[in-house]
């Protein structure tokens, strides 16, 4: 079993060696999903504390990847345009905004100034009660009293055993209901009115991120399968739309939530795990796509190596993760 030290080193050099495996084994054709949250107008605003940083990135940082993809050949599309195939001698990039927040708007002016669609998740309770995401109360609250970064992650982790309710349950026991009121426009969720204008914008596709970010792996068959439809449900009386993709929360998805998602209509279901999708694509790959996670605040050339190591088909963690025959 490898340690973690050394995982953070391989991380490390296949960053680091990314563009140069590229022009030694050229990569395959594929679709590449590329994962976002909110985003921030400066460095700046990221320090204020009112939500988790989470990925760390600007506008501005939004707006290279998609210039840098484009840039090497990568066509933006939607997830219509998967759906109704991708031609297998192209290459092709999927960009997903999860949970609806606020600041996720800021992508439009980048979005229209490139042609490009995105896909936006949304947790649609959050956004009819204006409530904050439990994650962003906890780092809000912890990193107030001086708790380190460390400590909130590992204690977020932990929650995640959990439904929402319980965790939600256990933070307002602590820290009181108003802790889960917005404080400004970094940790709340769009409004109602706000996500049903936002919906109409040409580069917006709406997709279905459950009620409650519900991990549907922590809740029955009945009650994570209820998470999916009154989300659908809850959209389509927002918006008109009933959507055809889904972002499983956390990651989390099995066989049985699948199905639940494929009976309310959704054909396109995209995960956390970071890897590439090949082409053609499969109607069980449709439900497990892999999204890469970019991460901001070290620069433009740590971006750009994040994006070459998702585009790489040759990697030294692929490598030592192969299982032995």
């Amino acid at each position: 079993m490898i340690g973690s030290g050394a995982v953070n080193l391989i991380k490390s050099l296949d960053r680091s060696f990314a563009s140069a495996l590229l022009k030694l084994f050229p990569e395959h054709h594929s679709l590449i999903c590329f994962l976002f949250h909110g985003l921030f107008t400066s460095r700046q605003e990221i320090l204020r504390g009112e939500a988790d940083p989470q990925q760390r990135l600007t506008v501005e940082d939004f707006r290279h990847i998609i210039d840098y993809c484009l840039g090497r050949g990568y066509r933006i599309v939607s997830p219509v345009d998967v759906l109704h195939g991708l031609d297998i001698d192209g290459k092709y990039v999927l960009l997903t905004f999860d949970d609806g927040y606020y600041s996720s708007m800021r992508a439009l002016p980048v979005l229209g100034e490139f042609g490009a669609p995105a896909t936006f998740f949304i947790s649609t309770n959050f956004v009819q009660n204006n409530r904050c995401f439990w994650w962003d109360v906890l780092w809000r609250e912890s990193a107030g009293i001086g708790r380190s970064e460390t400590e909130i992650h590992r204690e977020a982790e932990q929650l995640k055993s959990q439904t929402n309710e319980s965790i939600e349950a256990l933070l307002t026991a602590r820290l009181g209901e108003r802790a889960f009121l917005p404080v400004g426009d970094l940790d709340r969720p769009m409004t109602v009115a706000e996500l049903r204008d936002f919906a109409r914008e040409k580069a917006v596709n709406l997709g279905n991120h459950t009620l409650d970010h519900a991990i549907l792996t922590n809740y029955g068959a009945e009650a994570a399968a209820a998470q999916i439809i009154e989300s659908q449900q809850a959209l389509a009386d927002m918006t008109g739309e009933r959507p055809i993709a889904i972002a499983w929360p956390n990651g989390d998805y099995s066989d049985a939530v699948i199905s639940a998602a494929r009976a309310a209509g959704l054909r396109l279901g995209v995960t956390t795990e970071p890897r590439k999708n090949y082409l053609p694509l499969s109607e069980d790959s449709l439900m497990r796509l892999g999204r890469f996670t970019p991460i901001g605040g070290r620069g433009r050339r740590s971006l750009e190596r994040q994006i070459d190591l998702s585009r790489s088909d040759v990697t030294l963690r692929r490598i030592v993760r192969r299982p032995r025959r």
